[in-house]
């Protein structure tokens, strides 16, 4: 569930602005939303929120919980970034099967209130919530309403009319239907993360989208596929001819899904697409697609191990499993399921972008050309469970510039294992350049590259331990080695040793 929030919060703040995440400040307070509470017919408390005095209108909203907020500053702007926190004092106000009302009443003022929605965050995290109806009043569910809550059951009433942000996303449900009712959802990511699903339905009558008649959820013409089913049957996918995009988490959590057959036509893959497909084992980018933004859209798939594009393209090649823009200047993705344990990156590329090699599952060596000048954030963040880097190579004089220092770090226990442990070879004389710029100075092991690859001293193998500044042994290669060679020349310390 951690990972789970570090995502939404990095999801949320890159949706206002790119690549910010690095909150400086954070604000905790009390939040009481409601305005009223009553009980329903089967004597549960349901709290309500005034919509309209006037019009004498309500909707559902929570108790009280914990309200954050952090400001971010990006380019001498500051955001505020605010949601409600998951650490409620009342986590249990809504349990088991609720059934809302058509109306409610006051007692303070004793007006009556039409019921006219679900309120922001009115279920999120109820995590002993099963069931919710809801009468034919309801006009929206608002964002984040059942995020994170254990809902399995709910049937969208006709009349309902809007659908707002990440409202269903994380729960259990395992089917959901849309009504004919329905003409706007805000679509990035409504159902993202429900692993239980299985279909989406869409009423015939329904004149802004379409299931396909496969129970995957399309846009009215079919030219935006929005949501796969994470739990949906089928090994095999074949994208309807008419797509023109697939949208934000449009397949995240697709976890029987083995190949995807993207259509020739198709023009755009949104950040996320196919987040978290953990059986994903290869994809082919169709001549015709015109924007990948970045490498987020193959993000935790840790079975991809083949990314090929059309040799037709023209905005993006791939080489080795690993997709560029067409003229090679910006690494986009890396296939992280790749098995390889070295990679050289080529020596066209300037920029390595967002999440490109984000979870990675194999390498521990990677060769950076002196062509690269920016690395985007969280390109090789880790899972120090899984893999992180043993040795990276630098070939620059000057360090390019890397944004944010949780670039490099871990989503695992331990947040700094590439800087405590991950040898950084740069070029000769640059040591104290690498050991003073932004977010390289960080790494405590920065090597130049005489020390390994130049053999100037080699001493004994019985020279005493005491002698050098680290006991860590490495090959010439700068990988990390469990045990002292027996043959051969090794580094310890900074120094050759010649295996005895």
């Amino acid at each position: 569930m951690k990972n789970n929030y570090l995502r939404l919060m990095m999801m949320l703040l890159l949706a206002v602005f790119t690549n910010a995440v690095n909150a400086e400040d954070y604000v905790e307070r009390d939040s009481i939303i409601y305005d009223f509470y009553e009980l329903n017919a089967d004597k549960d408390t349901v709290w309500y929120k005034v919509i309209s005095e006037e019009d004498k209108t309500c909707e559902v909203t929570y108790s009280k919980g914990i309200y954050e907020e952090y400001s971010v500053e990006v380019e001498d702007s500051l955001y505020i970034f605010s949601y409600l926190s998951p650490d409620y004092r009342d986590t249990l106000r809504y349990v088991g099967t609720i059934n809302i009302p058509s109306s409610a009443t006051n007692s303070d003022n004793g007006e009556t209130y039409k019921v006219v929605g679900i309120g922001e965050n009115a279920f999120l995290n109820c995590n002993l919530l099963k069931e919710v109806t809801l009468p034919n009043t309801i006009e929206y569910v608002d964002s984040f309403a059942f995020l994170y809550s254990s809902l399995e059951s709910i049937i969208l009433p006709e009349g309902i009319d809007s659908i707002f942000y990440w409202a269903f996303s994380y729960t259990n449900l395992k089917t959901f239907n849309i009504p004919a009712s329905l003409s706007f959802l805000d679509f990035e990511g409504i159902l993202n993360g429900s692993d239980s699903l299985t279909n989406i339905t869409v009423d015939p009558s329904n004149k802004f989208f379409s299931d396909n008649g496969e129970g995957v959820l399309y846009n009215y013409d079919k030219t935006r596929l929005l949501a796969y089913p994470a739990n949906k049957e089928g090994k095999t996918y074949k994208v309807a001819e008419t797509c023109d995009v697939l949208a934000k988490s449009s397949f995240e959590g697709a976890k029987n899904l083995k190949k995807v057959y993207l259509n020739e036509g198709l023009d755009t893959l949104e950040a996320w697409t196919f987040l978290d497909c953990s059986s994903l084992d290869s994809v082919n980018i169709p001549s015709t697609v015109r924007y990948i933004p970045n490498g987020s859209v193959f993000m935790e798939n840790t079975s991809l191990a083949t990314l090929e594009v059309d040799k037709e393209n023209l905005y993006y090649v791939s080489k080795d499993n690993v997709i560029f823009n067409h003229d090679m200047t910006t690494l986009v993705v890396y296939a992280i399921g790749n098995e390889r344990t070295s990679y050289s990156i080529p020596s066209t590329v300037k920029k390595i972008d967002y999440e490109s090699f984000m979870l990675y599952q194999h390498l521990k060596k990677i060769e950076i050309p002196a062509s690269v000048d920016t690395i985007v954030y969280a390109s090789f963040i880790c899972d120090d469970a899984v893999c992180w880097l043993d040795t990276i190579v630098c070939k620059s004089n000057d360090p390019a510039a890397v944004e944010y220092s949780e670039t490099f770090e871990s989503l695992g226990e331990n947040r700094s294992v590439c800087y405590d442990n991950t040898v950084v070879v740069v070029p000769d004389g640059t040591k104290e350049i690498y050991e003073s710029a932004e977010v390289w100075k960080l790494f405590k092991n920065i090597v130049e590259e005489s020390k390994v690859t130049g053999i100037n001293e080699i001493n004994a193998d019985n020279t005493p331990a005491s002698a050098t500044t680290d006991d860590r042994i490495y090959d010439l290669q700068g990988r990390r080695l469990d045990i002292t060679p027996e043959n051969g020349v090794y580094i310890r310390g900074g120094k050759k040793y010649l295996g005895s």
